[in-house]
């Protein structure tokens, strides 16, 4: 996972093929090898990392709330200045 910060605590997030967007100081958070959790899925959300019931990054089914907590899968620190966030934007990639 790779993170670009603006100093409003704002990231790109980068996981071989997710990218969520924004900015200019550049971190990078490898696979440390403890779980498995990259991705997860349903209707009601999707979240990124995780382990002891945080998730590196979460985001609500409506696209609009996330949430951002110190994970086991990149051993992150938490993404935005807060836990809690509001999504004001979403870019989405895809590669083929």
């Amino acid at each position: 996972m790779v993170i670009d910060r603006e100093p409003e605590g704002i990231g790109n997030i980068i996981d071989n093929s997710h990218i969520l967007e924004a900015s200019h100081v550049r971190e990078c958070f490898r696979w440390t090898g403890e779980n498995s959790f990259f991705i997860k899925g349903d209707l009601d959300c999707f979240a990124v990392g995780g382990g002891s019931g945080h998730f590196g990054l979460w985001v609500d089914e409506n696209l609009y709330l996330g949430r951002s907590s110190p994970c086991y899968t990149f051993n992150n620190c938490c993404l935005s200045e807060t836990d809690d966030f509001r999504i004001m934007e979403l870019e989405v990639w895809t590669f083929s």
